[in-house]
């Protein structure tokens, strides 16, 4: 009876774990730092409707006000984020990471409340509202299955969509930050096929200076 040959599916998982590794290392290594300044990086933070707050567009993401903060964000972008990578790959991964984190961030900026406004927790609803509805975009069995999945995980975080109180600290939940990266991850959803174009393009542009 012949092996089964398991080189490729550990490949690719390899592939994946590397690119979460990465994108995780960046996020607490800037998190971490940001504790031990005394959040005096927070001056990266997306504001809203202010000149300095536009760095925040990207930047923010890499920010947590807590430990706690940043320890409730890894499980679901771990979990998420290797949805995305198993149903779509990397290329689409970079993606709806880069292309939700910009739509979301300005839609925010545009539209969010005032105060500052830190954390992947955009990203990851972007991730959601991705995984949501890919499955009905794409009309595959895999992606209404990995719908079925996100919604069963974290289905329960569609509440932190709407206005809510402050937090016990008396901080404020940016919820219009949830808001809009869900549905930018929709957005990318439905105009994958439409972007990924583009991204070869980028791709091949950066091969080119190496």
């Amino acid at each position: 009876m012949d092996s089964i040959d398991l080189t490729p599916v550990l490949s690719r998982l390899q592939v994946h774990f590397t690119i979460l590794g990465y994108c995780l290392i960046a996020i607490w290594s800037v998190s971490v730092l940001n504790f031990l300044l005394n959040g005096q990086l927070n001056r990266f933070a997306l504001r809203p409707r202010t000149s300095e707050g536009l760095v925040g567009i990207v930047f923010s993401a890499f920010l947590h006000g807590s430990w706690r903060h940043l320890l409730n964000n890894t499980p679901p972008f771990l979990i998420l984020g290797w949805f995305i990578l198993l149903l779509q790959g990397p290329i689409d991964f970079w993606i709806v990471t880069l292309v939700s984190e910009v739509l979301s961030g300005i839609a925010t900026w545009c539209l969010g409340g005032a105060g500052r406004q830190i954390g992947a927790s955009r990203l990851i609803f972007a991730y959601f509202g991705f995984l949501l509805l890919r499955g009905y975009f794409q009309e595959s069995t895999m992606a209404v299955l990995a719908s079925i999945a996100t919604i069963f995980l974290y289905g329960w975080t569609l509440q932190l969509m709407v206005p809510r109180d402050r937090r016990p600290d008396g901080s404020r939940m940016s919820w219009e930050g949830h808001l809009f990266g869900f549905v930018s991850g929709i957005v990318v959803a439905r105009y994958l096929e439409d972007l990924r174009p583009f991204a070869e393009w980028i791709g091949t542009r950066l091969q080119s200076f190496q």
